[in-house]
């Protein structure tokens, strides 16, 4: 829920900021201040029990500034370099902050019962809901870049190949819920491994 409210600020902004000199900075805002605040609250500066306990998983401060942290950055980038130029933006976006979301609360409270063959701490419930989840906002959001602002986010002309980026889009989303649910995350923080896999198969399949 968090990540989920962080994307939709991210893309209300990017609607508000189409008519302003420098978009891409003011878009950039909205994971400026998470990466600055993560900071500030690993390092001890800023004390937030509240936040600690949203987003650290272990209950270590110093958490924050790993996973957390580079999940920020990778936003950040998202909104830099790729806003409005590509859908790598959308969809990886979508990935990051609806799927990977859903998939902890939905395997949390549907997943017990039906774990995956190849890692028992991960469900069918929580994979499924991230893929769909990720593909419904990807969708979601492109819709709202392409009324809204007019902006054509499939070829370059409102309404063209949507169903091209329907079908590259829920590709990236069902990849990236399976390397979410791969044993190695174990050693790799999924807020490191996911959104690696999100921007590379987003710029693989859209090819900007």
């Amino acid at each position: 829920p968090l990540y989920a409210k962080g994307a939709g600020v991210a893309v209300a902004s990017g609607s508000l900021a189409d008519a302003l000199l420098h978009p891409q900075v003011i878009v950039c805002l909205v994971p400026a201040f998470s990466i600055i605040r993560l900071a500030l609250i690993g390092t001890g500066v800023l004390p937030s029990k509240n936040t600690l306990r949203a987003v650290s998983r272990s209950g270590d401060r110093t958490e924050l500034l790993r996973g957390p942290l580079f999940y920020s950055v990778c936003l950040a980038v998202l909104a830099g370099v790729f806003w409005r130029e590509s859908p790598t933006a959308l969809v990886a976006m979508s990935v990051l902050c609806i799927g990977d979301g859903l998939a902890d609360v939905v395997g949390r409270r549907l997943g017990k019962g039906n774990p995956l063959p190849f890692n028992r701490n991960k469900s069918y419930a929580g994979s499924i809901a991230m893929m769909l989840g990720a593909f419904l906002g990807s969708l979601a959001f492109a819709y709202v870049f392409v009324k809204a602002c007019g902006i054509g986010i499939w070829t370059g002309a409102p309404g063209d190949g949507i169903l091209d980026f329907a079908v590259k889009s829920l590709a990236i989303c069902a990849t990236s819920a399976l390397v979410e649910a791969l044993p190695i995350n174990a050693i790799i923080d999924d807020n490191i491994s996911v959104p690696v896999v999100a921007i590379f198969m987003s710029r693989l399949c859209f090819g900007r």
